[in-house]
């Protein structure tokens, strides 16, 4: 279990330090910014759902595991709360 946890955070690292190379600064993306934007306020609404819902789902699966809530934080950046109402 503990070389599965180890395995996750440092692919998720190595996936950040990669994508923060890739992607534009979301102040500077005018697709970002015309996306969300106060006139597109359902499409912000929906991403931020899915979004949720998605991290939700992955910490549903790593307690059924058995991982502790700390851990589960730590890899969704849900917080205990959220995780304990889960």
């Amino acid at each position: 279990m503990e070389d599965v946890i180890k395995n996750v955070k440092e692919n998720k690292n190595k996936n950040q330090k990669k994508e923060e190379k890739e992607l534009l600064k979301p102040k500077n993306d005018v697709v970002f910014q015309s996306l969300f934007n106060q006139k597109n306020e359902k499409i912000t609404k929906a991403f931020i759902e899915d979004l949720l819902e998605e991290k939700i789902e992955i910490a549903k699966k790593l307690k059924a595991k058995g991982m502790n809530k700390e851990e589960i934080s730590e890899i969704t950046k849900l917080t205990i709360k959220e995780i304990e109402e889960i």
